[in-house]
């Protein structure tokens, strides 16, 4: 019902912080830095203002999963590009596509320092079946939104008649 969905969406802000602490630990940051910087990213202004748009919250909580997966990708081995596949496809679920890309982006151009040249086909092997993975949800959720408000983007008046405050969650 409507507050087990409330839940998830809420679940998600202490997700994008346990995301980041373990994508800064992944690139060696220390505790206190690490748990600094998983507070600013969860708490930050962008994330709590993304609660009102909750596909972006969602895409938000595993952006850094996602750039933690194909950095492990560029350097590990099949077991790595299928994590970074499954990764992948969750993220691309949660159809905030702007922040996936950008967290792909940011996971491509951090795992370019990687001296191992095969890097570029585990990375973009592990994006391709991530793609394909996530492509049956993508459309059915395409058809199903397809011709209604929520494909045309909601207007500024319903966004801003629906938006709550992130303490009120």
């Amino acid at each position: 019902d409507e507050r087990g969905f409330s839940l998830l969406l809420a679940l998600h802000v202490p997700l994008a912080a346990v995301a980041f602490f373990l994508l800064a630990r992944g690139l060696g940051v220390g505790l206190l830095g690490a748990g600094g910087g998983a507070l600013a990213y969860a708490l930050g202004g962008f994330s709590l203002s993304t609660l009102n748009l909750y596909v972006y919250a969602h895409a938000l909580a595993w952006a850094p999963l996602l750039v933690l997966a194909l950095l492990r990708a560029g350097s590990g081995g099949p077991r790595a590009v299928a994590l970074a596949a499954v990764v992948t496809a969750i993220s691309l679920s949660t159809a905030g596509v702007e922040i996936v890309l950008q967290a792909a982006l940011f996971g491509l151009v951090l795992a370019s320092s990687l001296g191992d040249g095969r890097r570029w086909l585990r990375l973009l092997g592990g994006l391709t079946l991530g793609v394909g993975l996530a492509a049956p949800v993508l459309l059915v959720m395409g058809a199903v939104t397809a011709g209604t408000e929520r494909a045309n983007g909601f207007t500024a008046d319903v966004i801003l008649n629906q938006s709550v405050h992130p303490f009120s969650l």
